[in-house]
């Protein structure tokens, strides 16, 4: 459960990456170096309010080109050419997340895990997961079993019409992110879960 003080204080955040595979932490430097691994392209910050405490591209170190994120996201290579790289604006990066009680995110595991990656101190910092408290709202069950089946920030946004028409730009998700998860608090239909990253 989510106390009122810890709830007035949270960040919500978004990424964009060059792909799905996040670099296990204990082995980045090795691994990342032959490519194997993706990098963090956008990242957004936003509070309570909506006020944007972040935003920005970065230019990747390793990745030269990622047609099949660039489909999604649209982000292409040149659109971050001249950007600076993550590691150089870690610092500032973190000291926004550590002033925050709460990180909310829409599928949290797969945006701290790439933060984590990129050596974003998150240990035992209390999280809430939008994608799998709406999972119980929406009520679609899997086919087999009871659990609820995730669905897309598009489809939570739809359902409570929260309009995002620039759907997979970092700051636009985040955006519309805050806005369903403050419908999803006002609707009052299940007691969120606050859980906390356990990785390095």
């Amino acid at each position: 459960m989510v106390d009122s003080n810890v709830a007035s204080r949270f960040i919500v955040l978004d990424i964009e990456t060059t792909g799905l595979r996040c670099c296990p932490v204990n082995r980045r430097s090795r691994q990342n170096a032959l490519g194997r691994y993706d990098e963090i392209l956008q990242l957004a910050l936003v509070d309570a309010t909506g006020c944007v405490l972040f935003y920005d591209s970065f230019k990747p170190t390793e990745k030269k080109s990622w047609p099949q994120a660039q489909r999604v996201h649209s982000i292409a290579p040149r659109d971050v050419k001249g950007k600076a790289p993550f590691q150089s604006r870690r610092a500032e990066i973190q000291g926004i997340i550590d002033a925050g009680a709460l990180i909310v995110a829409y599928n949290a595991e797969f945006d701290l895990g790439f933060l984590s990656a990129q050596g974003i101190k998150l240990q035992e910092k209390p999280y809430l997961c939008l994608m799998k408290e709406f999972a119980c709202v929406y009520g679609r069950k899997k086919v087999h079993g009871h659990a609820y089946t995730y669905q897309s920030l598009e489809v939570c946004a739809q359902y409570y019409g929260v309009q995002n028409p620039e759907a997979h730009n970092a700051l636009a998700d985040a955006q519309t992110t805050l806005y369903c998860y403050q419908a999803f608090m006002q609707e009052g239909k299940y007691r969120p879960r606050r859980e906390k990253w356990s990785m390095p």
